[in-house]
């Protein structure tokens, strides 16, 4: 049983070292991308209940200040605020009319233009209004849209076309179980809420992710065919930044 402990902490050590500056000790275990959702709860998880917590103490209009300064911000530090800058330089590259496929690989000099610094702000009050709506709607829903995000990674982590190694293989016979297994429980919970609008929000979030990432991954087939770490960031953040705009309108 203590080994069986043991693995199953430094796997999920593993992968949560692929995310977070905070890191975790490990065994040098390989990351798995079926546990990528797994770490959604967690981050879903605290998140739900700090915002909960501070609802029950200081009321739902002072919690949503409180949770969009502060989640906003510890969700960038502990990323190093890695998703936010790749997803700023792209958005800034398109918007000086450079195509896609070479938006994806080209640096930005960020010290020679205030564009990107625009939107990374743009983005953040962005990201910092849902988390703040979300908490004063059904705080429940955060544990939904972080859950949902990192399936969409792991639906993009093991993308890959014919002849080409994916960043992370997918294991087991089933490639879709991981993400069976996952929708049950949440929408389970959303059952166990009692609350027909929370298990809405689980199917349609569910339904949602499932819709982007297919998206995403037909994009990273037709341009580069595998995805880089690069466009694995840009892409995940986006879809983080999408979900929780849309938890905040089921709030």
């Amino acid at each position: 049983m203590m080994n069986l402990n043991g693995e199953l902490r430094d796997r999920f050590a593993a992968v949560w070292n692929v995310f977070f500056s905070l890191k975790l000790q490990s065994e040098d275990t390989e990351p798995q991308a079926e546990l990528f959702p797994l770490i959604g709860a967690a981050v879903g998880l605290i998140s739900a209940l700090a915002a909960g917590f501070a609802r029950l103490f200081f009321g739902w209009p002072a919690a949503a200040l409180l949770m969009a300064l502060a989640l906003t911000l510890a969700l960038e530090l502990a990323t190093g605020w890695r998703g936010l800058k790749t997803l700023s330089a792209y958005l800034t590259l398109r918007v000086q009319n450079i195509g896609i496929a070479e938006a994806f690989t080209r640096k930005l000099e960020w010290k020679k233009e205030m564009t990107p610094f625009f939107i990374l702000a743009t983005l953040y009050l962005i990201r910092a209004l849902a988390i703040g709506f979300i908490t004063a709607g059904s705080p429940l829903i955060l544990l939904f849209v972080f859950t949902c995000a990192y399936l969409v990674r792991m639906e993009l982590v093991t993308c890959a076309a014919d002849g080409l190694d994916p960043l992370l293989s997918a294991s087991g016979e089933n490639p879709n179980q991981p993400f069976i297994l996952t929708a049950a429980a949440l929408l389970l919970t959303g059952l166990l809420s009692f609350h027909l609008a929370c298990f809405a929000a689980a199917v349609i979030l569910l339904l949602l992710a499932k819709g982007i990432a297919r998206l995403q991954k037909n994009s990273i087939l037709r341009f580069t065919g595998r995805p880089t770490v690069r466009m694995f960031d840009l892409y995940g953040y986006s879809a983080e930044t999408l979900l929780l705009l849309a938890g905040m309108i089921m709030a």
